[in-house]
């Protein structure tokens, strides 16, 4: 009895899965950031809501600025004081906030979301692509990268995220940055 040799492949090992095959030209990361730019204007424009969560954080890092500490800020909001919670380095990280008018702040805050946001979703859609040619198939055309894109733009947390002027879709971007685009440690 003659035993064939296995026609199953060899199993991929996990650290290369996790790092996106050759890199495509950079036509298509260009293709890609002009099909994502409407998700990105459409994040800026939710940023004018009352932004309470940015006057906090303005408002707490005035006070370091000032010599205080930035846990000692308090604003009352329904019967409740809500202050910064972040890290001692964030408020090192988002101190140039406290450092220019208020309307540029937010401008700043908002620009730079929805760009660590696209950014993000380039390195997840050039991680999902490469994967996708590992295993025979077609990139993802750049009408679903869109598509996807504007749906998540269009999200309640992406609204309120904009409107209150919060970080955490910067922090959840710079999450997916680290994993999608910087080489493995």
């Amino acid at each position: 009895m003659t035993i064939a040799p296995s026609t199953l492949a060899p199993r991929e090992d996990a650290t290369e899965l996790a790092q996106p095959a050759a890199t495509p030209g950079g036509g298509r990361i260009l293709e890609l950031i002009l099909a994502l730019v409407p998700m990105g204007v459409l994040l800026w424009s939710f940023s004018g809501g009352d932004a309470f969560d940015f006057a906090i954080y303005r408002g707490a890092l005035t006070d370091v600025l000032h010599g205080g500490s930035a846990y000692d800020f308090m604003v009352p909001h329904k019967g409740v004081s809500m202050g910064f919670i972040y890290p001692p380095f964030a408020s090192l990280v988002m101190l140039p906030l406290a450092m220019v008018p208020v309307a540029v702040g937010k401008s700043v805050l908002a620009v730079l979301t929805a760009a660590l946001v696209m950014a993000a979703l380039v390195g997840c859609i050039r991680a999902i692509d490469a994967r996708r040619r590992r295993i025979g198939r077609r990139e993802l055309s750049l009408f679903a990268c869109a598509l996807g894109s504007l749906t998540m733009a269009l999200s309640e947390s992406a609204v309120t995220n904009m409107s209150l002027g919060q970080v955490s879709f910067a922090i959840c971007a710079l999450v997916l940055l680290d994993v999608t685009l910087l080489p493995a440690r």
